[in-house]
């Protein structure tokens, strides 16, 4: 049965079990797993980014269309934040290495984003550092 989300964040983790039967049809126990891909950003980041903004907001730690948000990212959770942030009213400022891939980029740029790009030679602790600096 098809569902239609009348908000993108009510789809985040509402994904799908399915049943691998050929793969288990040898085994006692049934084998199942979850469709993660069919999350709005087809990753399971897209949970953890809407719950690490969910929790900031339940504690009073940041409130819509006043907080900027900023994390040091070279993966899916920043594509995962970026979408939650627009979707829930932040700014979000990302930090990430400049060898990012152009489609990566394009695509946190039209979830709202503004990225930072540092040289590649920092380290995560780098990306960080510069992300705490950002924030103040």
């Amino acid at each position: 049965m098809d569902i239609i989300h009348s908000d993108p964040s009510s789809a985040i983790g509402n994904t799908p079990l399915v049943y691998l039967r050929t793969i288990g049809r040898d085994l006692s126990a049934k084998i199942a797993v979850k469709l993660e891909y069919m999350n709005p950003t087809t990753s399971v980041k897209d949970r953890a980014a809407f719950y690490m903004i969910d929790a900031a907001e339940k504690k009073g730690l940041i409130t819509p269309g006043k907080s900027v948000l900023v994390e040091a990212t070279s993966g899916n959770l920043g594509i995962a934040l970026a979408f939650n942030a627009r979707i829930k009213g932040y700014k979000i400022v990302l930090i990430m290495p400049s060898t990012s891939s152009l489609e990566r980029r394009a695509l946190l740029l039209a979830y709202g984003a503004e990225l930072i790009l540092l040289d590649p030679k920092c380290t995560g602790v780098e990306m960080v550092e510069r992300a705490r600096q950002v924030a103040e």
